[in-house]
């Protein structure tokens, strides 16, 4: 229910039209690059937004319009893969991210609870960050 709103509010307050337009700009003629670009944005939210939920709740309906904006047709292939970009980008990267997810929180809680095991931020990122 909260994405909901969340998505009403961009959209009632021009926050959706204005961030597409945007990254309309910096994307322009470069599919590559609007879908490098959604990826990059939905990892960089993950340090910032602990919730994969709702980094797609303020990414989506962006997308959606920058997609409109950059000539992909809803349903066409184009289109998709943005989306998808998109979504992955928002969710994979956060497992590397301690306080990204809230399993990760979770896996180290029981950890520490059932075998005394506590592992910094700095370890976790090393063990699951890409190489």
């Amino acid at each position: 229910m909260g994405r909901a709103y969340c998505s009403a509010a961009l959209h009632a307050s021009g926050l959706t039209e204005r961030l597409s337009g945007i990254l309309a700009g910096w994307f322009a003629g470069s599919y590559r690059r609007a879908v490098i670009g959604t990826i990059v944005a939905g990892s960089a939210l993950c340090f910032v937004l602990p919730s994969a939920f709702g980094r797609l709740a303020i990414l989506v309906p962006v997308v959606v319009d920058l997609a409109g904006k950059l000539g992909l047709e809803r349903g066409s292939v184009g289109y998709r893969g943005l989306i998808t970009g998109t979504i992955l980008g928002a969710i994979m990267p956060g497992y590397a991210i301690l306080p990204a997810n809230l399993p990760n929180v979770l896996i180290l809680g029981t950890a520490e609870a059932l075998y005394q095991v506590s592992i910094g931020y700095g370890l976790w990122f090393a063990a699951h960050a890409p190489i």
